[in-house]
């Protein structure tokens, strides 16, 4: 069959018309798509109290499923109303009297500042009236440093009486220079003849105290006149916040301008005092009565703490009341009731009325705007693939691309350079738009229009460019006429790549195309029939279809969701030890199949190094064991003849010479062969530990005992230091002695003659287990210019030079050891200083048999 030729693909004008047209439904398909979100953004907007302060916020569509009184908003604007509630009652305690606002109300500054104490305020008094601490707060407090001599001092503490003065002092002594300092002065002080003045960093008494006083006349020192005015500061401080708090507090929480209703009530010795903006209850009525009244409100609380009786319909709990109440029991005596209530008929305008008007709208709106929506998105698709088709159609003949239009012919980097400025400027615009929108909750459909208008203009213009640059895709010349194609070879060897890449994909495009409209099309029927079953009528159906629907992917993802279990528990297994385990990928397919391939390669690999180091750790061990069992023998013999030669009574002073190195070398390559073989077994596992309940301190009492006249030899003295009582610990006490011993022996050979050796014993609580810590610290002779955690490994010597006895086996041996018995082993180098700390956990029982 001949190929036909096409030599001038024309796109007729109709074509053209139609393309257009349907470019032009899907851009007010997306306008009805932003219109959804705008509508539902603007309708269902929120307050909520957050920090203290009051935000918008848009909720999600599960709040919307409940009744207001219900929503999670409604909770949290409560619990909030009720702890304002609570905390302007107490502040109300501070400024009114019998309801009304008492400026000469008495209070103790002291006892303010300090109210939220558990105990009771001792301290230095001063009383002054409310009007006075909220105009001194208004004013805030002036400080006055100020020099005083002898006379005018004492004149202006008219109570001090005349002992030590205790301050910052400015001594003059026969005429010499100032000299500022410290100083104490008393009557019968010598010094006290050279003291002229004082400064005193005092408060000016702008207002005096209920008996005219100020605080100079009332404190009897320095100290209580510094107590007096620290708390005077305090308490004008806070009590002007809390004064303008209240002020707040009156203005809105009168019945016109809150649903919030509340009644506090508690008796102070022979009255009771009533806090309320319920007018229509009166003062002196019964609990019950009280109860019945705020009840009829809809939503109410009632709570007595001292009882304690607690009932209420709000979502609020006692442990929560009870807490805030307590918070103020400064200001509640145990006698105090509350009730609080929302009148649920919202005759006042507030945040709980306004969001119960903005929540009930937009339930009503739900199931059009979701329906809406998500019509517009299936179209919006639905016309994109259309459109696609439609370009793929027309241009993917040969020589289309002479079809193409102007502004397709541009270089692709000014192409994407005007796109983003076009979106920049309109998105702009728009956004200037929507805010002058919002400035009211309320719709406003004269400014809908516009912006219905503008977004339909941006998405327009945005599916040009969208189809444009697709043209050029399918033309297949995306990057004719690019300026990094033209500048740099590179770089379009580089873009040729990525465009290869590209196409490849887009010839896939159906099989991606098909995937994500299946996804798509399963989030749009579920948000569909969602909104059918929470606002729809026909619930039963919608929910058997919805269900059916999701079952079936349901199994699709649950049957992958289990081959994935089993690779998850294969690698469990692996990581447990079971490195011979495998997979069964039987039943796999896709990306699954190949990851249980690749998780049993490793546990495969894994297997073969693990036999691998277990075989040669078993030759190490081997080796040593054999090798040590084999210098045994003839060791042994030379020890002997060694002993015998030892015996004869040679006059040979060189003789004698030899035979003794030979004695000190011959048992020093016994020790050595003992710590091999021992450092084997620990390193093996093969050994047997006898556990037994020891006292730490005695073991170390009896070393440093045993290594006394050694110590003497090098002049070493052991500084000891215990803190605490209970040093027994959980070991092996021969292991242990072994532990200590190769320690004690370090320090002798390798410690810095004439110097001290100091050992801390004590107990320390971390976290909630109590450990014996034992600490060894000494000045080396040798210089440590190895990292610490080399010294514990097997042959490392702190000796470089190797002059000294040692096999490099003891700290290595102690390390082992104290880890086997389930201690810790730690070494510390800071210069020539070496520190080595043991750790076990304190003891406190005997250890049964």
């Amino acid at each position: 069959m001949a190929k036909r030729k096409v030599t001038k693909p024309v796109v007729s004008v109709s074509d053209r018309l139609k393309k257009y047209l349907l470019i032009v439904l899907q851009a007010l398909c997306g306008v009805l798509i932003g219109l959804c979100f705008f509508i539902y953004n603007s309708s269902a907007a929120l307050s909520v109290y957050k920090d203290n302060e009051v935000s918008v916020y848009t909720p999600a569509f599960h709040e919307l499923s409940v009744p207001y009184l219900d929503s999670e908003n409604y909770q949290t604007n409560i619990e909030h109303e009720v702890a304002e509630v609570i905390k302007y009652g107490a502040i109300q305690h501070v400024f009114e009297t019998d309801g009304v606002y008492d400026r000469d109300k008495v209070i103790e500054i002291g006892e303010y500042v300090h109210r939220f104490d558990t105990g009771k305020y001792d301290g230095p008094k001063a009383y002054y009236t409310v009007g006075d601490l909220v105009a001194w707060g208004r004013d805030k407090v002036s400080h006055i440093y100020r020099f005083f001599s002898k006379e005018e001092y004492y004149e202006f503490f008219p109570s001090f009486k005349r002992e030590p003065i205790e301050g910052e002092i400015t001594a003059i002594e026969d005429g010499a220079e100032v000299i500022s300092g410290s100083m104490t002065l008393s009557a019968g002080d010598d010094k006290a003849d050279s003291f002229n003045y004082a400064s005193v960093d005092a408060i000016e008494s702008s207002y005096l105290t209920v008996d005219g006083l100020k605080l100079e006349d009332i404190a009897l020192d320095m100290d209580e006149y510094k107590t007096l005015t620290e708390n005077l500061e305090l308490c004008v401080n806070s009590i002007y916040e809390e004064y303008n708090d209240y002020l707040e507090f009156v203005r809105d929480a009168g019945a016109e301008a809150t649903n919030i209703r509340y009644y506090i009530s508690f008796a102070e010795q022979d009255r009771t005092s009533v806090f309320t903006n319920a007018e229509a209850i009166g003062l002196n009525v019964a609990d019950d009565k009280i109860t019945q009244n705020f009840k009829q409100y809809g939503e109410y609380l009632y709570i007595c703490p001292a009882k304690p009786d607690f009932a209420t319909n709000m979502p609020v709990d006692f442990s929560y009341i009870n807490n805030l109440i307590e918070t103020y029991s400064y200001a509640y005596p145990s006698t105090c009731k509350f009730w609080i209530g929302l009148d649920t008929a919202f005759p006042a305008s507030d945040i709980f009325s306004d969001n119960r008007n903005a929540f009930e709208n937009t339930v009503h709106m739900m199931p059009w705007i979701i329906s809406l929506g998500a019509s517009a998105v299936i179209g919006f698709i639905g016309l994109a693939f259309i459109i696609i088709f439609m370009e793929k159609k027309q241009y993917s003949v040969k020589g289309a691309s002479e079809q193409l239009g102007d502004f397709d012919r541009l270089p692709i980097e000014i192409s994407i350079l005007m796109f983003i400025i076009l979106v920049l400027v309109l998105c702009i615009g728009e956004l200037v738009l929507i805010r002058n929108i919002n400035t009211d909750v309320r719709i406003d459909m004269g400014a809908i229009v516009p912006l219905s208008i503008m977004l339909g203009i941006d998405i327009f213009i945005m599916l040009l460019f969208f189809y444009g640059f697709s043209r050029r895709v399918i033309c297949r010349n995306l990057l004719e006429g690019s300026f990094f194609v033209a500048l740099s070879p590179y770089v379009s060897k580089c873009l040729r790549k990525i465009y290869a890449k590209f196409w490849r994909f887009y010839d896939s495009a159906g099989v991606v195309f098909r995937t994500w409209s299946a996804y798509i099309l399963f989030l749009l029927l579920n948000i569909f029939f969602g909104s059918v079953i929470i606002f729809g009528s026909r619930k039963a159906i919608a929910l058997v279809t919805v269900m059916l629907f999701d079952i079936i992917v349901g199994a699709v993802l649950f049957n992958r969701s289990m081959e994935r279990k089993r690779i998850i528990d294969g690698i469990r297994r692996i990581n447990a030890g079971e490195y011979d385990y495998q997979i069964n990928d039987r039943h796999m397919h896709g990306d699954n199949k190949e990851f249980a391939d690749a998780v049993n390669n490793i546990g495969h690999a894994i297997k073969t190094a693990v036999d691998s180091n277990i075989k040669d750790e078993k030759m190490k061990a081997d080796l040593i064991t054999n090798v040590s069992h084999d210098i045994k023998t003839p060791l042994t013999s030379i020890i002997n003849y060694v002993d015998l030669l030892k015996r004869e009574n040679i006059k040979n002073d060189k003789a004698a010479k030899y035979i003794s190195i030979l004695d000190e070398k011959s048992q020093r390559l016994k020790q050595l062969t003992f710590d091999l073989v021992e450092a084997s077994k620990i390193t093996s596992g093969n050994i047997k530990l006898d556990m037994n309940r020891i006292d730490f301190n005695e073991l170390l009492n009896q070393a440093i005992g045993e290594f006394e006249e050694r110590f003497e030899e090098r002049g070493l003295s052991v500084i000891k230091n215990v803190k605490g009582a209970n040093m027994h610990i959980l070991a092996d006490p021969a292991r242990m002695w072994r532990v200590i011993e190769n320690l004690f022996n370090n320090i002798y050979k390798y410690a810095l003659e004439n110097t001290r050796v100091y050992l801390d014993l004590e107990n320390v609580k971390v976290d909630n287990d109590m450990l014996v810590i034992m600490s060894l610290k000494n000045i080396s002779g040798q210089k440590l210019n190895i990292p610490a955690e080399e010294l514990t490994e097997r042959f490392i010597r702190g000796d470089v030079s190797r002059s000294t006895e040692g096999t490099g086996l003891g700290l290595s041996i102690a390390k082992s050891l104290t880890m086997a018995q389930g201690g810790t082993f730690d070494i510390y180098l800071d210069g020539d200083l070496f520190k080595i700390t043991i750790s076990f956990n304190s003891c406190t029982e005997q250890i049964s048999d």
